[in-house]
């Protein structure tokens, strides 16, 4: 028998393997560069996918103001058009104001033409509400395919951002199952202190604010967990930051660019 009868498929799902890989693992650089830590392992930026979301943001807002953290709202398109005003709030508060597309599709799945359609609306969005356009974006799902880059940089866009926790919040329906799942940002903050090996930067938390399918969507879960951690970063000396389009960004060596 052939032996590329025998290879030929263990080969194809391989490939397939990596494809995936390189979409949607947060740290991969193969689609192109992304910034996937703050610089300094004492600095925390918190982000928000998939707002404005009326029912849940002003709450954030609230809360963030008690802690004097500033956070990353990176916002779907279609919610920006319907309420710019909270994305002037958003903003006016020192918060920094990304792109998640405008209707929030898996862009591994989308050739050029379609990823800077979305970009691009989403752009048209932020910029009609805030004068100017993002200069972050950060893909749903994570997910990313060779052609993000070139559709980025049409978009004027200069930074992807990833992750270095994700909680599944949009699972959670209490506060109590998630709270544990963002305990990992003080355990490694702990462990760098000791001298132990980490990251090569500091966290970027990945949480929502709202829901992509709808708007008004239940994230008091979120606001809970996120009431229940911040006192407690505070008091571990974390400094909450948010993410500027070159903060995070890893040379070829992995070290944090300067």
């Amino acid at each position: 028998m052939n032996p590329w009868f025998i290879a030929g498929p263990a080969a194809v799902a391989a490939l397939g393997g990596l494809a995936t890989y390189g979409a949607g693992y947060p740290r991969c650089q193969w689609f192109g560069p992304t910034i996937r830590f703050t610089p300094s392992l004492g600095q925390l930026a918190i982000t928000f996918d998939d707002g404005p979301n009326p029912a849940i943001t002003p709450q954030l807002l609230n809360l963030l103001d008690r802690y004097q953290a500033r956070a990353t709202f990176f916002l779907i398109g279609k919610f920006v058009r319907e309420c710019p005003g909270l994305v002037q709030e958003m903003s006016a508060r020192g918060h920094a104001i990304g792109n998640h597309t405008e209707t929030h599709p898996n862009l591994a799945l989308l050739g050029r033409r379609r990823q800077r359609e979305e970009l691009l609306r989403c752009q048209e969005a932020i910029a009609s509400a805030l004068g100017a356009p993002a200069e972050l974006m950060r893909p749903p799902f994570g997910m990313r395919n060779p052609l993000l880059d070139g559709s980025v940089r049409e978009a004027g866009i200069r930074g992807v951002v990833m992750w270095t926790l994700i909680t599944g919040d949009w699972h959670a329906k209490s506060a109590e199952w998630l709270i544990p799942r963002m305990q990992a940002i003080s355990t490694r903050t702990e462990k760098a202190r000791r001298g132990e090996p980490v990251w090569p930067g500091g966290e970027i938390l990945c949480l929502h604010d709202g829901n992509h399918a709808q708007q008004n969507g239940d994230r008091r879960h979120t606001v809970a967990a996120l009431e229940h951690w911040l006192p407690r970063w505070r008091d571990l000396g974390l400094e909450f930051v948010t993410i500027s389009a070159t903060a995070g960004a890893t040379s070829a060596k992995g070290q944090p660019a300067h």
